[in-house]
């Protein structure tokens, strides 16, 4: 097990321990510290949840409306650069593509909600569903954001 600085000779017998590659006896007996074996273990952790899980950031907007694509985004800016440069036929062009626009990925979003309705056995998606319809969105837990324990 590479160890990069994150965690020292003990707490690797001790983490052997717990994924089952050492003797529980090595373990405690080369501990020292509960604090030290816990701290370095929650560092493991940590360092192997940065290794696996994607960062991504989504930036939401509270007006915004779930239909709202980034094609329907580029068609509002056309329409707005039209109308800021007078020529009253781009405008009229532009108007027509962003309703066909906003009727497509109004159409697209109605069916991606539709699909969570399409099996029935398939509770989850169901559930989903409903929270999509209802606007449900759970609570975050009530904790520090310190994954260290105390």
């Amino acid at each position: 097990m590479e160890s990069e600085g994150i965690l020292d000779t003990t707490s690797n017998f001790a983490l052997g321990y717990y994924l089952g590659s050492s003797e529980p006896t090595a373990a405690y007996s080369n501990t020292t510290d509960s604090e030290e074996y816990t701290s370095s273990v929650t560092s493991y952790i940590g360092k192997c949840i940065d290794d696996v899980v994607v960062s991504k950031t989504i930036t939401t907007r509270p007006n915004q409306k779930p239909w709202m694509t980034a094609e329907v985004r580029a068609l509002l800016k056309a329409q707005d650069s039209a109308f800021k440069a007078g020529d009253k036929v781009a405008l009229r062009k532009a108007r027509a593509k962003l309703s066909r626009g906003i009727r497509e990925a109004k159409r697209a979003h109605g069916q991606s909600i539709h699909s969570h309705f399409r099996d029935s056995s398939d509770t989850r998606r169901m559930w989903q569903g409903i929270q999509t319809v209802t606007n449900y969105k759970t609570t975050p837990p009530a904790c520090d954001s310190d994954v260290s324990l105390p």
